[in-house]
């Protein structure tokens, strides 16, 4: 990149880190570097530091480099999983982290969480996903009946510029065992949100808390 680009990602990251040390993790990540959308969805990626999706994806002012961002293909790559209770609720964490933000549950492939087939590398997009939820939500993977993958969202503007993968993800638990059984961390309250998964019952909560939503789950 250039350098005046590569200086900004650095200063970037430094602040980030003195600020939020817990998460604060600079590991390889996948950026879509190209893709496909037909009866078969293609992506190829490349891997680079996290601090490169945090400056250039998630900093608020960076869009200045977006010429930059889309000539080195450094769109960051994530998944994003709504689950659903046995008992038909969608389940929403609050970031203590992020002023009470209300999410869904998220997380970046590593760069290393790849496989071999037929000679090429592949992403092992299922086990990233498993791993990125029992980061966020302790015990969950035990409770897991079935995983869907629903589609790509693209969001084309800072904070954060992302391609995500949305999967919903059934589980064998109602929502009040659920609850009782979360374990709070440095990112989500105690208290966790439950809301019939309708259509209505979603699009409802949604408007009604517009602000809180954070922009990946909306």
């Amino acid at each position: 990149l250039p350098k005046h680009v590569e200086r900004c990602v650095a200063e970037d990251w430094n602040v980030f880190a003195a600020s939020s040390p817990e998460i604060a993790l600079d590991s390889d990540i996948h950026f879509v570097k190209d893709c496909s959308f037909g009866e078969n969805i293609s992506l190829k990626t490349q891997t680079k530091p996290f601090r490169y999706a945090q400056s250039l994806s998630k900093t608020k002012g960076n869009d200045r480099f977006l010429n930059v961002v889309n000539e080195h293909r450094l769109i960051p790559f994530s998944s994003h999983s709504y689950l659903i209770t046995a008992d038909n609720k969608a389940v929403f964490g609050i970031k203590r982290n992020l002023s009470g933000q209300i999410s869904a549950f998220a997380g970046y492939p590593k760069g290393s969480e790849v496989f071999v087939k037929d000679g090429k590398k592949c992403l092992d997009v299922y086990g990233s996903l498993l791993r990125a939820l029992e980061k966020e939500v302790r015990g969950v993977n035990e409770k897991i009946k079935e995983v869907k993958h629903v589609g790509f969202t693209f969001k084309n503007q800072i904070s954060p510029r992302v391609l995500d993968a949305n999967y919903v993800v059934f589980l064998n638990q109602n929502f009040d065992e659920f609850q009782k059984e979360f374990v709070p961390d440095f990112q989500f309250n105690r208290e966790l949100i439950g809301i019939y998964f309708t259509f209505e019952s979603l699009r409802d909560f949604a408007l009604e808390h517009l602000e809180l939503f954070s922009r990946h789950c909306l």
